[in-house]
């Protein structure tokens, strides 16, 4: 019996690391399309196959790499995240679901999402410049480990 739930045990944990690692996003339509004379297309889509806002701003900052794509946001939902891009008039859904699943396929573990401020240390100046640039860049490169 112990074997059993051993097993059992290990499969489910295997199978959560599985779905982590090898997350991708599923098929999708246009909710919304878009197309200018200057060879511009603006759509809008729902995309689901990623759980943590850091790694759609990973996925933004990514697909801005793309000479086809002029921009790209991923506003955070529930189970499923609205995403908005403007390109050239020849992207479609499967290009931008293959481009996003090569970008999930190379997000670092230790991404570091650079815009969020939230607990950025700040300079605290107490009146001794040289302990206090020493305090910020020993924060400051806490908070970029963490």
């Amino acid at each position: 019996m112990k074997n059993k739930l051993m097993f059992l045990i290990v499969v489910i944990a295997f199978m959560q690391l599985t779905v982590n690692v090898f997350s991708q996003i599923k098929p999708f339509t246009f909710e919304g399309v878009k197309d200018y004379d200057n060879g511009a297309r603006i759509a809008y889509f729902y995309i689901e196959g990623f759980d943590y806002m850091k790694e759609a701003r990973y996925i933004e900052k990514e697909m801005l790499n793309l000479p086809e794509v002029k921009r790209f946001f991923i506003y955070e939902g529930v189970g499923k995240n609205r995403c908005m891009i403007e390109a050239n008039s020849y992207v479609n859904e499967e290009f931008i679901m293959n481009a996003i699943n090569k970008i999930i396929l190379k997000f670092p573990d230790n991404y570091k999402d650079f815009n969020k401020k939230d607990n950025f240390p700040k300079f605290i100046d107490t009146g001794n410049p040289k302990l206090d640039n020493e305090n910020y860049q020993k924060a400051k490169s806490e908070w970029i480990k963490n």
